[in-house]
């Protein structure tokens, strides 16, 4: 399967290539590079060649996933979290969440590549703060119970959170805009559910696939006073636990979650995809077959009487 990678290759790229041209002392060129990436998510890459050590960056996260992303203790998280050379502007550039400045000559030479990684990687610090802060505590075994968290993470859809004392309860209700693609979701989602009963997999977070709205997202929808949600592709929920996010599976887990919709979203397509290709081979075999059993002509057969008749004359 498809695995994601929270880093972004062209923002990569740059960022190293600039970061190469400090260290030997070039002034580089001026560039201003704009990119998207799945989900709606946008930056914004600027650098001058007159202040080369200097690199500004703005991400813009899909609409309703902001709300977090702007509050300064986010900002705080997002660019500590990369580097102590990298400090959010006083105000976000026009149409993005979060803007950074990355003073590139402050970046140790012991540590270029820990800082392009995390650089790259600023979607997934940005954005899992949500879901950080419950999976932080729960790696910490500080996890409470509480009530259910409605996080958005992509536009038009949300993730609901339960923690509970051991565990955190993430469900995802999996809408799509087309019918086709919600049935293969069906199938493919209780595949997915099943493979996890795999000896192989027991280790994994425990998942399950409803139909309808589990009691969590029940819940959610009962305190707001809003009506229960509803999914053409059902509900997918995972039960997280400490050993599931302890150190470094604590990001994977958080980057795992935040893009399981597009996860998801692109196996359905390669699917549909296969489906087509194997149809389509099927179908130029049939006509192969067909071609093949045409009908020999047949040869005409001489009537017996007229073959008499013309004897007969011949005699004469």
């Amino acid at each position: 399967m498809l695995q994601l990678e929270p880093e972004n290759t062209i923002l990569r790229d740059t960022v190293a290539r600039r970061l190469k041209s400090v260290a030997e002392g070039g002034k580089g060129e001026t560039f201003d590079v704009r990119f998207g990436e799945f989900d709606g998510v946008y930056y914004h890459m600027v650098s001058f060649n007159k202040v080369p050590t200097e690199l500004t960056l703005s991400l813009a996260l899909p609409p309703g996933c902001t709300r977090d992303a702007e509050t300064d203790a986010a900002t705080t998280q997002a660019y500590n979290a990369i580097a102590p050379g990298v400090v959010a502007a006083k105000a976000p550039e026009r149409g993005y969440s979060i803007t950074l400045v990355a003073s590139l000559d402050k970046v140790p030479g012991d540590k270029v590549d820990m800082f392009v990684s995390k650089l790259a990687a600023v979607r997934s610090i940005v954005q899992g703060i949500p879901l950080r802060r419950h999976l932080s505590l729960l790696s910490a075994e500080q996890s409470k119970r509480g009530p259910v968290e409605i996080i958005p993470y992509r536009e038009g859809q949300s993730m609901y959170v339960k923690p509970l004392e051991d565990a955190v309860i993430i469900v995802f209700p999996m809408q799509f805009a087309d019918e086709n693609d919600a049935t293969v979701a069906t199938n493919f989602l209780q595949n997915f559910a099943e493979t996890k009963r795999q000896a192989n997999l027991s280790n994994a977070p425990a998942c399950t696939y409803h139909l309808q709205a589990p009691l969590e997202v029940q819940e959610a929808c009962k305190s707001k006073g809003l009506p229960v949600v509803q999914a053409n592709g059902g509900f997918m929920s995972f039960s997280m636990f400490s050993r599931h996010v302890a150190g470094p599976r604590l990001e994977t887990a958080i980057w795992s979650m935040t893009t399981f919709h597009s996860f998801i979203s692109y196996h359905i397509k390669t699917s549909k995809g296969y489906i087509q290709n194997r149809m389509r081979k099927q179908a130029q075999d049939w006509l192969k077959v067909l071609g093949e059993a045409k009908a020999a002509p047949q040869k005409k057969k001489a009537h017996a009487g007229h073959a008499k008749f013309g004897a007969a004359f011949a005699k004469r």
